[in-house]
């Protein structure tokens, strides 16, 4: 069976339009499928009922998701339990679409159709990360997940209007670093203590973020880690601290080329976890998903979490 996971307001509405034209492609071809269109909510509106039906499949079921990165994060959550089970196909509609790109997926409906039919899809395969909390709560994660500036920008940019005109105009992508620039100015700083899983401690004043990476991109394309594989089962950790506001202002257009990654400010660790600790509460976000305010975080990686085509 084929469920289908759409985000209607992806890229401010296109996910609705690409959907329309995903829809008569099946219709035409006589394809069997089951569509949940998220709403407002997210895929919470829907999530017992696609959960129940994944579940209950005898066979090895077709997941597809229409969406940007955080309908993704969304649908690796809610179907956490089944995910060794199902194949996920990802058809990026939205402004990041930084796992696409990381994985070089393309959207073309007709080669799906025709390769679904014949139950040929290819599997690959890619690391996924897990986000844990204090109390127990977990979070998984497909491309990155952040404490601190990062994941600031990335809350504000949800709902940003600046995103929505941007988006209009073809430029979605530039969200992430017009809200970097405005939100400069406030921008927090904390003292850190992270430790790696061979037990270095590590210890950062006037810290500005860590970004636990799975793939290279983050931000609409920024290679905040450009060294990153996502078959290694580890995470790159990169840590910004003791940068001045001017200072951040030069890195940014560098970090689009991985250039940043000169900078003495910026260090990059490769680990199988690591855990944060921060002196004040501060943003925590999930493949750009706001996770909350904290002051300590785990972060690990769960080799080949994600199975794809």
């Amino acid at each position: 069976m084929l469920y289908i996971i759409v985000n209607p307001a992806s890229r401010s509405g296109r996910g609705a339009r690409i959907w329309s034209e995903f829809e008569t492609i099946l219709k035409d071809s006589s394809i069997v499928y089951k569509a949940f269109k998220t709403k407002k909510g997210g895929i919470k509106t829907v999530e017992k009922e696609l959960l129940s039906l994944v579940s209950k499949d005898k066979d090895r079921p077709v997941v597809c998701v229409l969406g940007g990165d955080g309908t993704v994060n969304e649908t690796i959550n809610v179907l956490t339990d089944v995910l060794a089970k199902i194949r996920l196909v990802y058809f990026p509609t939205g402004s990041s679409n930084d796992l696409a790109r990381a994985l070089d997926i393309q959207r073309d409906f007709s080669s799906f159709i025709e390769k679904y039919r014949k139950d040929d899809l290819p599997e690959k395969k890619a690391d996924t990360g897990l986000l844990s909390f204090a109390e127990g709560k977990k979070r998984r994660f497909a491309v990155s997940c952040g404490i601190g500036y990062d994941a600031s920008v990335c809350k504000e940019a949800l709902d940003s209007k600046m995103k929505h005109t941007l988006n209009r105009i073809g430029l979605g992508k530039l969200t992430y670093v017009a809200t970097a620039i405005k939100s400069l100015r406030k921008m927090p700083l904390s003292t850190a203590y992270i430790t790696l899983d061979n037990g270095e401690e590590l210890h950062f004043d006037r810290f500005i973020f860590a970004a636990a990476m799975i793939h290279k991109y983050e931000g609409g394309g920024i290679r905040f880690a450009p060294d990153a594989d996502s078959n290694d089962g580890k995470i790159d950790l990169v840590v910004a601290a003791g940068i001045s506001k001017p200072r951040i202002l030069f890195l940014l257009p560098l970090a689009f080329f991985g250039l940043h990654k000169y900078s003495k400010s910026i260090h990059f660790y490769r680990t199988s976890s690591a855990e944060i600790r921060v002196d004040t509460p501060l943003t925590v976000h999930t493949d750009g998903e706001f996770a909350g305010m904290r002051t300590q975080i785990n972060v690990s990686c769960i080799k080949d979490g994600l199975h794809y085509y």
